[in-house]
């Protein structure tokens, strides 16, 4: 078993036993707190006010907290994440092309250097 998916069986056990330990109710509201709490971290990151690693504690709490509401609603979040996917799959293939197949990928913040961006 991938180091990944061991990783996902243990957020999957804990959202389950945090939601039979604490109910919906309060880990969805937990799941608002978290998801604020990473808007105000990518504006600060943006900033340059707090660290990447600062941020990756942030995305990690809401993508614990997700991980209790996708428990609760089940396979209907697994529909969405699908229809989701195969939505942004299908944008990402027309921007490139019209783009003329030209890709580049997009930095959060600004290199130091004074490249245009390019790594």
């Amino acid at each position: 078993m991938s180091r990944q998916n061991e990783r996902e069986q243990r957020v999957q056990r804990a959202a389950e036993r945090a939601v039979q330990l604490w109910g919906v109710e309060r880990q969805l509201r937990q799941l608002t707190e978290e998801c604020g709490e990473l808007v105000a971290a990518i504006n600060q990151f943006a900033r340059e006010r707090i660290t990447e690693d600062e941020l990756a504690h942030e995305v990690a709490d809401v993508w614990i907290t997700v991980a209790q509401a996708r428990h609760v609603l089940g396979q209907r979040v697994d529909a969405a994440i699908a229809a989701k996917l195969a939505r942004l799959e299908q944008r990402i293939a027309a921007e490139i092309e019209s783009r003329g197949g030209l890709y580049r990928p997009v930095r959060l913040v600004a290199p130091d250097n004074d490249n245009g961006g390019t790594p």
